[in-house]
């Protein structure tokens, strides 16, 4: 036999279960748009950036969207000249490290960002000192 739960128990256990199926159906259609965003990386990387945003918007919490924010945003400011202004840059790059703080695919997108546009100084120089303290093989004649 089923006991009820008390009334005092009913409302917060429906929250939960709402929560818990909002949450479900916006992760499904986060991966959704994440996974288009891959498949359009190579050829359109304004649109994958678009993508990944959106993602990320649907569903926050998932550390995939957020490392991929920086990526895909390096992606279309290199490949297709984006211009976009450097606070956009730093708060998406500042977003992307949240999943995974000192990510050396993260450093040399940035790298690779801040040489693009000519304001490569002591950031550059600090981030490629950290990926080769990670990476002890890269030899001093190569460069980020």
């Amino acid at each position: 036999k089923f006991q009820r739960l008390s009334p005092v128990w009913s409302f917060p256990a429906l929250w939960v279960t709402v929560f818990a199926a909002f949450a479900s159906v916006n992760h499904a259609r986060a991966d959704v748009m994440f996974g288009k965003a891959r498949t359009l990386q190579a050829d359109r990387p304004q649109f994958a950036f678009a993508m990944v945003l959106d993602a990320y918007r649907a569903y926050p919490w998932d550390h995939r969207y957020r490392l991929q924010l920086f990526p895909s945003l390096a992606g279309a400011v290199l490949k297709e000249k984006l211009n976009t202004d450097w606070q956009v840059i730093e708060i998406v790059y500042k977003t992307s490290e949240t999943a995974v703080p000192r990510s050396p695919a993260l450093l040399i997108a940035r790298v690779s960002v801040l040489k693009a546009a000519g304001l490569c100084a002591g950031d550059c120089r600090e981030a490629i000192d950290l990926v080769r303290r990670m990476n002890p093989r890269m030899g001093p004649a190569q460069d980020v």
